[in-house]
């Protein structure tokens, strides 16, 4: 997701370029991998991530670039849920939205007085910004390159300080009337300097074969960097959908058998989740898929699920709580750095499936209050591990209501 339609442009014509110079895949974009969309402006930006995503997280890998400036500052706090008003609700991670100046260190400027509030444009060397302009203007509003030979790299940069490039141009070209530079033309005229100058190098300066240069390092970065995004969006998509997976199972499980199941409906249930982990392991990492198989592998031990099948499953409510750690297992094994949010919610929903299973008891059994003391299995003991001190745990819950 990007800003604008200029954004849009450059960066898909930069990674065609890209691409048929012969760079790597990691410091190009695939276009047929990934849909670049303008957002329509960095304020539409959220409410455009949430149309893609935010209804349907099981179905789009999204990653935001921002300019950072004001309004892609405020773009990135409503991202985060941090914004106020009606965007109270992160709809991204941090990880998965970049602004230009995240990469300031990194790229190259042919200037050193680079504002800090960088655009896509700020990128592209002036010498090539100066030429696509130039020829915007000709094509665009038919002005005469004559009229346009004080529009130099020296005039430009002495008046850079502090300003985008873009604001620059458009300050010096004042004296013509109701001239307003479109991103969109400008940006297509860029690709198409990058495109002719190769052609062209035998009569190019040395600034102007540095320039290409630079604009082809700029971009690698910028598409390093945003490969690097996608691909841990896209893991994150994929163990997401795995994950839900397995949930609609055991949910389906629990609404078949609410208060009592067999050992052999134990068997047919992990037989069912094995064989969607199985058809997921070109996608899953081996340690997500092992450390699911052996949590499952755990409950069948546990709950002895192989022996006298027709029996009825020992402890129901601690092997409804078991069922839970399997959904989890994979993002545990994968990602130390949503443990303890896995393990709140885990807590949670554990507490609501021990309420559940014991109100359902009550009307089964016609009990007049619930039975809370009971004896500890392996398989409780062994959630208690995975879920940490209760009292730390409920703590937790109480700091962030659902």
């Amino acid at each position: 997701m990007v800003e604008g339609i200029g954004d849009q442009i450059l960066i898909a014509g930069a990674a065609i370029y890209l691409r048929a110079n012969g760079v790597s895949n990691l410091e190009t974009l695939d276009l047929n991998q990934i849909t670049i969309v303008d957002s329509g402006g960095a304020s539409q930006t959220p409410y455009m991530v949430y149309l893609a995503c935010g209804r349907h997280a099981d179905e789009i890998a999204a990653i935001v670039l921002l300019d950072s400036d004001q309004s892609g500052n405020e773009a990135k706090k409503h991202l985060l849920g941090k914004g106020g008003g009606q965007h109270r609700r992160p709809l991204l991670k941090e990880k998965f939205i970049l602004q230009l100046a995240d990469l300031k260190e990194e790229f190259c400027f042919i200037t050193d007085n680079v504002t800090a509030q960088l655009e896509i444009e700020d990128i592209i060397p002036l010498p090539i910004c100066i030429k696509a302009i130039k020829l915007f203007l000709q094509e665009f509003l038919e002005i005469e390159e004559a009229e346009l030979l004080f529009l130099t790299e020296d005039l430009i940069s002495s008046n850079m300080a502090g300003k985008t490039i873009l604001d620059v141009i458009e300050q010096t070209l004042k004296d013509f009337p109701d001239l307003e530079i479109s991103k969109a033309g400008f940006a297509r005229n860029v690709i198409r300097v990058v495109n002719e100058w190769p052609r062209e190098r035998n009569s190019l300066n040395e600034r102007e074969i540095h320039a290409l240069r630079v604009f082809e390092q700029n971009f690698k970065i910028l598409f390093k960097k945003l490969n690097v995004m996608q691909h841990s969006a896209q893991q994150k998509l994929t163990r997401e959908r795995l994950s839900q997976k397995i949930d609609r199972l055991k949910k389906d499980f629990i609404a078949r058998h609410p208060i009592s199941a067999k050992r052999e409906d134990g068997v047919i249930l992990f037989d069912e989740i094995e064989g969607i982990l199985e058809n997921n392991i070109q996608n899953e990492s081996i340690k997500e898929i092992e450390a699911t198989k052996s949590e499952i592998q755990n409950l069948r031990r546990d709950y002895k699920l192989d022996i006298d099948m027709n029996k009825m499953i020992d402890d129901y409510t601690g092997f409804q709580v078991g069922l839970e750690r399997i959904k989890y297992a994979g993002l545990l094994a994968s990602q130390e750095e949503i443990i303890e949010d896995v393990e709140v919610e885990k807590s949670a929903i554990s507490e609501e499936v021990l309420e559940e299973v014991q109100t359902d008891k009550l009307v089964v059994d016609g009990q007049a209050q619930l039975v809370n003391e009971q004896e500890p299995t392996a398989s409780e003991l062994k959630t208690g591990e995975v879920s940490g001190n209760p009292a730390t745990s409920n703590k937790r819950r109480k700091s962030n209501p659902r």
